[in-house]
């Protein structure tokens, strides 16, 4: 029992040290947000595929919803931290519904304008996610990677289209594809 409940107080405190780390990215990046004139909000939808490398019966697609914060520093360079929440569940092949119960991250997006309204992007950071699948829940994080599109509608909003490999762990790749808007704050 006494091992059973020092494990117990370690895996609360090494959670606990997650969350405040990333709360403290997240503020930062709000902080700088509000101090520079080129920040923006957004939100988008995201389809999110979990694929077993071992049991692809098991791959399922569930979908997410995604709040981000950012600050574009100059032309090029741009700083985000998101929070999403699952909306919607998925069963795989054996009947079992795996969610998304909620993913922190904090990214880096690289890109250059390609023509008045297109501009392409390269995103990097770090993603803290959450799954809920057999009533149990199991929380991860690795370096993400991947590609996106800004589509400028005016000078203040953007439509987006974005593909993320979120993690890979213990034979399971989490990457998404999702769309979105942003609007200059």
């Amino acid at each position: 029992y006494i091992f059973y409940s020092k494990n117990l107080i370690g895996i609360k405190m090494f959670t606990i040290r997650k969350i405040i780390k990333l709360t403290i990215a997240t503020t930062a990046i709000s902080v700088a947000s509000m101090s520079f004139s080129s920040g923006y909000l957004g939100g988008s939808i995201s389809r999110v595929d979990l694929e077993f490398e071992d049991v692809p019966a098991a791959d399922v697609s569930p979908t997410a919803l995604n709040i981000r914060i950012g600050n574009k520093f100059n032309e090029n360079i741009a700083a985000e931290a998101r929070i999403g929440i699952g909306l919607n569940g998925d069963s795989d092949s054996f009947g079992d519904e795996t969610d998304i119960e909620r993913s922190l991250g904090v990214y880096l997006k690289v890109g250059s304008q390609l023509s008045e309204s297109i501009y392409p992007y390269f995103i990097v950071g770090k993603t803290d996610a959450t799954l809920k699948s057999l009533g149990q829940k199991d929380s991860e994080q690795d370096t993400s990677i991947g590609f996106g599109f800004d589509f400028n509608q005016s000078d203040s909003t953007s439509f987006t289209v974005e593909y993320i490999r979120y993690m890979e762990f213990e034979g399971l790749n989490v990457s998404g594809f999702s769309v979105g808007f942003t609007t200059k704050l």
